[in-house]
């Protein structure tokens, strides 16, 4: 995992390398090896499906990657201050949307609270044209199904916005351009409805 490039391990690959020696591992115990292994580790290591779709570090997904081994692997991401640093500045920012039975790794808790946002505006502040070029690539970008958490929140979401997370001060600018983009689609449908109000007053004789 640590070698290996942004598409990660296959999941048969992983068990091989744990059934042969030094390790030599029997099949049935493997699961219980990478579940306490996984669960150490998820904010690095992310489960992925053949779709692209990343799944929860769930006893059952595990059991469900075990018996389709083709269609799943893992993908690791390097663990940072930085990026603990943008999950717990975001968490904040987002804490309505909390799941508190989420016990997913934190990147995925993240995205998963934005998506919950978004989804929770008004269909027209979903889909309206009439924001500003980087609120709308914001919310393309949230829109997305088939992309990591780790690549959508350290990756996608930095280039998109036009920053970076080369330090503390780097993600506190990040977050705060996430703030304003979301002060932004939020706010839009309210100002849209009252400019309707004045013009509707304005035609009453």
């Amino acid at each position: 995992l640590y070698k290996s490039d942004d598409e990660g391990v296959e999941f048969s690959r992983i068990l091989k390398l744990l059934q042969r020696e030094p390790f030599g591992l029997r099949l049935g115990i493997i699961p219980i090896i990478l579940a306490l292994s996984l669960h150490q580790n998820r904010n690095e290591l992310m489960l992925v499906n053949a779709a692209g779709e990343e799944m929860p570090w769930t006893a059952e997904q595990l059991d469900t990657a075990m018996n389709d081994l083709s269609n799943y692997r893992i993908q690791r991401f390097n663990w940072s201050k930085e990026k603990s640093l943008l999950c717990e500045l975001l968490a904040e920012l987002f804490l309505e949307y909390k799941d508190a039975d989420d016990i997913s790794g934190l990147s995925r808790r993240i995205v998963k609270m934005m998506k919950r946002w978004l989804l929770s505006l008004p269909r027209y502040s979903r889909d309206t044209r009439n924001i500003s070029e980087q609120a709308r690539e914001f919310r393309r970008l949230l829109k997305q199904w088939n992309v990591s958490s780790g690549q959508l929140l350290f990756v996608e979401l930095p280039k998109g916005l036009g920053c970076n997370l080369s330090d503390d001060a780097a993600v506190r600018r990040y977050v705060e351009t996430i703030e304003v983009v979301k002060t932004e689609i939020e706010g839009h449908f309210h100002a849209a409805i009252r400019g309707l109000e004045k013009e509707l007053v304005g035609q009453v004789p």
